[in-house]
């Protein structure tokens, strides 16, 4: 957690941000958070098991901000996570927005969310292009959804993306769920039937033919199944799914 200067260096950074651009949801003006409040929001941030706040530093100096909030607490929409980010101007182009989008999806994922949401205004194409490399898909539009000081109406896009968790034997992200949440579901890129009740790599899976996770492994990286019997029933990972794990490789 930072101290006082921290505090103020980041309220500086969220007001400066919001200065550069029309694209963000509110002015300066707008944001009246003093330190304490700053360190209050912060310290949530920190202890809460599903919402986190990250700051992108450069040369010591903190130039970004991105986090995810919780949409709701209720059953019906817990499993959905919505994302903000703001990058002062002068960091631009240094794929520092990736970067914390890269690692706020990996926080998704860890906190067990099924969908990320975003919404951002259509005519800003630098952050669409980049919610779409990252595997963010548009369903739907609002044609006046904000109501800018000097331009007037502006169109959002909202996006959402379904979060894939790494199959326990491949490593690819194919499941729907986290694998100690989810039961009887088969990777299709490896054909390792997720079994939850296992308690470690050596034991034999009743859902596998009695083949262990560590011999699946194995079988993979031979052949490609967990399953030499299972070979014609897999398939390669796709781009997609190879992007992600180059991805994820590459999130400090």
């Amino acid at each position: 957690m930072p101290g006082f200067t921290g505090f103020f260096e980041i309220i500086g950074v969220v007001n400066l941000t919001h200065s550069q651009t029309d694209f963000l949801l509110s002015y300066p003006d707008e944001n009246r958070f003093d330190v304490e409040q700053e360190r209050q929001f912060l310290m949530e941030k920190e202890e809460s098991e599903n919402e986190i706040e990250l700051c992108a530093v450069v040369d010591g100096r903190i130039v970004g901000t991105a986090g995810i909030e919780a949409v709701g607490k209720k059953d019906k929409i817990k499993h959905r996570g919505e994302f903000g980010i703001s990058i002062e101007k002068s960091s631009w182009g240094m794929g520092i927005g990736s970067a914390l989008l890269a690692a706020s999806i990996e926080c998704a994922k860890a906190a067990g969310y099924v969908q990320l949401e975003l919404s951002v205004v259509s005519e800003n194409h630098r952050a669409v292009s980049m919610y779409e490399r990252a595997g963010f898909r548009e369903y739907g539009r609002n044609p006046k959804g904000f109501r800018s000081r000097y331009t007037g109406w502006q169109e959002i896009v909202l996006m959402r993306m379904e979060l894939k968790y790494p199959c326990p034997c491949c490593g690819y992200d194919t499941y729907p769920v986290p694998a100690k949440d989810d039961c009887g579901y088969i990777c299709p890129v490896c054909f390792w039937e997720n079994d939850p009740f296992i308690t470690s790599q050596q034991e034999p899976s009743d859902s596998n033919r009695g083949i262990s996770l560590s011999e699946a492994r194995k079988n993979y990286r031979d052949f490609g199944a967990c399953d030499e019997r299972m070979i014609a029933y897999v398939r390669k990972p796709s781009e997609e799914e190879k992007r992600l794990a180059e991805q994820l490789r590459n999130v400090p």
